[in-house]
Protein backbone atom coordinates (compact mmCIF):
# COMPACT_ATOMS: atom_id res chain seq x y z
CA UNK A 1 0.00 0.00 0.00
CA UNK A 2 1.34 3.65 -1.16
CA UNK A 3 0.57 6.80 -1.98
CA UNK A 4 2.90 7.00 -4.84
CA UNK A 5 1.76 5.00 -7.78
CA UNK A 6 4.76 5.15 -9.94
CA UNK A 7 6.16 3.37 -6.76
CA UNK A 8 3.63 0.48 -6.67
CA UNK A 9 4.27 -0.13 -10.22
CA UNK A 10 7.86 -0.79 -9.62
CA UNK A 11 6.70 -2.91 -7.31
CA UNK A 12 4.40 -4.79 -9.08
CA UNK A 13 7.12 -4.93 -11.87
CA UNK A 14 9.46 -7.02 -9.18
CA UNK A 15 6.70 -9.40 -7.79
CA UNK A 16 5.94 -10.55 -11.79
CA UNK A 17 9.45 -10.69 -12.55
CA UNK A 18 9.86 -13.66 -9.89
CA UNK A 19 6.27 -15.17 -10.38
CA UNK A 20 4.35 -14.37 -7.23
CA UNK A 21 0.91 -14.60 -7.44
CA UNK A 22 0.05 -13.86 -4.14
CA UNK A 23 0.63 -10.14 -3.75
CA UNK A 24 -1.62 -7.88 -4.32
CA UNK A 25 -1.03 -3.75 -4.42
CA UNK A 26 -3.34 -0.91 -3.19
CA UNK A 27 -2.84 2.38 -4.07
CA UNK A 28 -4.09 5.01 -1.44
CA UNK A 29 -3.85 6.61 2.25
CA UNK A 30 -3.49 3.94 4.71
CA UNK A 31 -6.76 5.78 7.01
CA UNK A 32 -8.58 5.59 4.54
CA UNK A 33 -8.61 2.28 2.74
CA UNK A 34 -11.25 -0.53 3.76
CA UNK A 35 -9.60 -3.91 4.68
CA UNK A 36 -10.36 -7.02 5.60
CA UNK A 37 -9.38 -7.91 9.53
CA UNK A 38 -7.88 -10.94 9.26
CA UNK A 39 -4.34 -10.54 7.88
CA UNK A 40 -1.68 -12.23 10.05
CA UNK A 41 0.50 -9.15 10.39
CA UNK A 42 0.87 -5.52 9.34
CA UNK A 43 4.17 -4.31 8.98
CA UNK A 44 5.85 -0.65 7.01
CA UNK A 45 8.78 0.52 6.74
CA UNK A 46 9.95 4.41 6.20
CA UNK A 47 5.60 4.99 6.50
CA UNK A 48 4.97 6.29 10.28
CA UNK A 49 8.45 9.48 9.70
CA UNK A 50 6.00 10.77 6.59
CA UNK A 51 2.30 10.50 8.87
CA UNK A 52 0.89 13.58 10.86
CA UNK A 53 -0.31 10.97 13.36
CA UNK A 54 1.77 7.95 14.14
CA UNK A 55 -0.64 6.40 16.88
CA UNK A 56 -3.83 7.18 15.01
CA UNK A 57 -2.16 4.89 12.24
CA UNK A 58 -1.17 1.73 14.02
CA UNK A 59 -4.39 1.74 15.95
CA UNK A 60 -6.17 1.44 12.60
CA UNK A 61 -3.79 -1.62 11.27
CA UNK A 62 -4.20 -3.63 14.51
CA UNK A 63 -7.80 -3.30 13.41
CA UNK A 64 -6.88 -5.60 10.38
CA UNK A 65 -5.24 -8.12 11.94
CA UNK A 66 -6.64 -11.45 13.81
CA UNK A 67 -5.80 -11.82 17.41
CA UNK A 68 -1.91 -12.61 17.92
CA UNK A 69 -1.27 -10.72 14.88
CA UNK A 70 1.86 -9.15 14.31
CA UNK A 71 2.89 -5.10 14.32
CA UNK A 72 6.06 -4.56 12.50
CA UNK A 73 7.78 -1.50 11.92
CA UNK A 74 11.47 0.17 11.13
CA UNK A 75 11.69 4.09 10.52
CA UNK A 76 14.56 6.30 10.71
CA UNK A 77 16.85 7.65 13.01
CA UNK A 78 18.89 10.38 11.90
CA UNK A 79 20.51 11.56 15.18
CA UNK A 80 24.08 10.70 13.46
CA UNK A 81 23.76 11.85 9.99
CA UNK A 82 25.50 9.62 7.14
CA UNK A 83 29.27 10.70 7.92
CA UNK A 84 33.29 9.58 6.78
CA UNK A 85 35.48 8.13 9.36
CA UNK A 86 37.97 10.18 8.79
CA UNK A 87 35.83 12.58 8.58
CA UNK A 88 35.34 14.31 5.00
CA UNK A 89 34.38 18.02 3.48
CA UNK A 90 32.20 16.21 0.75
CA UNK A 91 30.43 14.23 3.63
CA UNK A 92 29.52 17.20 5.89
CA UNK A 93 28.73 19.11 2.32
CA UNK A 94 26.11 16.18 2.02
CA UNK A 95 24.63 16.71 5.60
CA UNK A 96 24.52 20.34 4.78
CA UNK A 97 22.59 19.77 1.83
CA UNK A 98 19.90 17.14 3.29
CA UNK A 99 19.16 19.21 6.18
CA UNK A 100 16.25 21.22 5.45
CA UNK A 101 16.07 24.77 7.61
CA UNK A 102 14.02 24.84 10.43
CA UNK A 103 10.70 24.76 11.05
CA UNK A 104 10.68 23.44 7.31
CA UNK A 105 7.69 20.63 7.40
CA UNK A 106 8.68 16.98 6.28
CA UNK A 107 9.92 13.69 7.67
CA UNK A 108 10.40 12.69 11.61
CA UNK A 109 13.97 12.69 11.25
CA UNK A 110 13.72 10.64 14.93
CA UNK A 111 10.81 8.07 14.49
CA UNK A 112 12.72 5.17 14.96
CA UNK A 113 13.66 6.91 18.85
CA UNK A 114 9.95 6.81 19.51
CA UNK A 115 8.42 3.75 18.31
CA UNK A 116 8.52 2.40 21.34
CA UNK A 117 6.53 4.79 22.84
CA UNK A 118 4.50 5.04 19.69
CA UNK A 119 3.58 1.48 20.23
CA UNK A 120 2.18 1.90 24.03
CA UNK A 121 0.34 4.75 22.79
CA UNK A 122 -1.59 2.51 20.01
CA UNK A 123 -2.49 0.45 22.93
CA UNK A 124 -0.07 -1.76 21.64
CA UNK A 125 2.16 -4.21 23.95
CA UNK A 126 5.32 -2.59 24.47
CA UNK A 127 7.24 -4.24 21.41
CA UNK A 128 10.91 -5.81 20.61
CA UNK A 129 13.76 -3.41 19.38
CA UNK A 130 16.30 -3.44 17.09
CA UNK A 131 18.85 -0.80 15.42
CA UNK A 132 20.79 -1.43 13.19
CA UNK A 133 23.90 1.21 11.03
CA UNK A 134 25.19 -0.33 8.04
CA UNK A 135 29.24 0.70 7.60
CA UNK A 136 31.29 -0.04 5.17
CA UNK A 137 34.36 0.84 2.99
CA UNK A 138 36.46 -0.42 -0.07
CA UNK A 139 35.55 0.54 -3.97
CA UNK A 140 32.72 -1.87 -3.74
CA UNK A 141 31.04 -0.32 -1.15
CA UNK A 142 27.71 0.00 -1.80
CA UNK A 143 27.00 2.36 0.59
CA UNK A 144 28.01 5.61 -2.13
CA UNK A 145 25.49 4.38 -4.12
CA UNK A 146 23.12 4.67 -1.78
CA UNK A 147 24.15 7.51 -0.32
CA UNK A 148 23.41 9.37 -3.71
CA UNK A 149 20.28 7.59 -4.57
CA UNK A 150 19.08 9.07 -1.66
CA UNK A 151 20.15 13.07 -2.65
CA UNK A 152 18.80 12.03 -5.73
CA UNK A 153 15.89 11.26 -4.76
CA UNK A 154 15.57 14.24 -2.11
CA UNK A 155 16.91 17.22 -4.57
CA UNK A 156 13.57 17.86 -5.62
CA UNK A 157 12.15 18.91 -2.09
CA UNK A 158 15.31 20.27 -1.12
CA UNK A 159 15.69 22.85 -3.88
CA UNK A 160 11.80 23.52 -3.33
CA UNK A 161 12.28 24.74 0.35
CA UNK A 162 15.58 26.17 -0.13
CA UNK A 163 18.28 23.83 1.12
CA UNK A 164 20.16 23.38 -1.99
CA UNK A 165 20.68 25.25 -5.48
CA UNK A 166 20.11 23.22 -8.34
CA UNK A 167 23.34 23.04 -9.97
CA UNK A 168 25.37 22.85 -6.54
CA UNK A 169 25.08 19.13 -5.98
CA UNK A 170 26.13 17.53 -9.26
CA UNK A 171 24.52 14.51 -7.86
CA UNK A 172 25.59 12.07 -11.63
CA UNK A 173 29.05 12.31 -9.80
CA UNK A 174 28.39 12.31 -6.46
CA UNK A 175 28.71 8.36 -5.96
CA UNK A 176 32.03 8.46 -7.80
CA UNK A 177 33.17 11.60 -4.91
CA UNK A 178 31.78 9.80 -2.61
CA UNK A 179 33.44 6.32 -3.09
CA UNK A 180 37.15 8.38 -3.71
CA UNK A 181 36.78 10.41 -0.47
CA UNK A 182 36.45 6.82 1.52
CA UNK A 183 38.46 5.13 -0.39
CA UNK A 184 41.30 7.90 -0.46
CA UNK A 185 42.25 7.65 2.96
CA UNK A 186 41.26 3.71 3.63
CA UNK A 187 38.12 5.03 5.61
CA UNK A 188 34.77 3.63 5.95
CA UNK A 189 31.38 5.25 5.73
CA UNK A 190 28.77 5.62 8.29
CA UNK A 191 25.01 5.44 6.99
CA UNK A 192 21.75 6.43 9.27
CA UNK A 193 20.72 3.88 11.79
CA UNK A 194 17.19 2.27 11.26
CA UNK A 195 15.28 1.22 14.31
CA UNK A 196 13.08 -1.70 13.97
CA UNK A 197 10.39 -2.71 16.76
CA UNK A 198 7.52 -5.54 16.78
CA UNK A 199 4.72 -6.86 18.70
CA UNK A 200 1.76 -8.82 18.70
CA UNK A 201 -1.61 -7.20 19.36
Amino acid sequence: MDLNAEILQVARSRVQAVGWTTVTFHPGDIMELDLDRDFDAVSGRWVLQYTPDPVALLRRARNWLRPGGIVAFQEIDLSHAPRAFPAGPLHEQVVRWTTPPPGTPGPDPQMGLKLFRTFLRAGLAAPQLRRDAPVGGGPSWPGYAYLADTVRSLLPYLERVGAVRPDEVDVDTLEERLRAEIDGQDGIQLLPAIVGVWARA
